[in-house]
């Protein structure tokens, strides 16, 4: 994404000082101990749209819990998908 980098910083220059440009999110910590429901990752859907990597740096899980959780409310028709520069975003209505 060198182009979108690019593009950023030349937003920020005209946005002046105070702008600050905000990567991409950090590693998941996934939590041995901490077990997510369907309904916690529905809320986070409520809040924002986010990707499966999102949702496991946000909730604290790996992968395979996230991807679950996606797949039974996609079944249910809670939410919906968007793709974006190759990357699947998830939204609730």
């Amino acid at each position: 994404m060198p182009e979108m980098a690019s593009l950023l910083e030349a937003i920020a220059r005209e946005l002046g000082e105070n702008c600050e440009i905000v990567g991409t999110a950090p590693e998941a910590r996934v939590s041995p101990h901490v077990e997510r429901t369907r309904d916690d990752v529905l809320s986070t859907l409520k809040r924002r749209p986010c990707s499966v990597d999102d949702l496991c740096c946000g909730l604290g899980i790996n992968r395979h819990e996230a991807a679950k959780h996606v797949a039974h409310l996609m079944e249910q028709g809670h939410i919906t998908s968007e793709c974006r520069e190759g990357v699947t975003y998830y939204r609730s209505f």
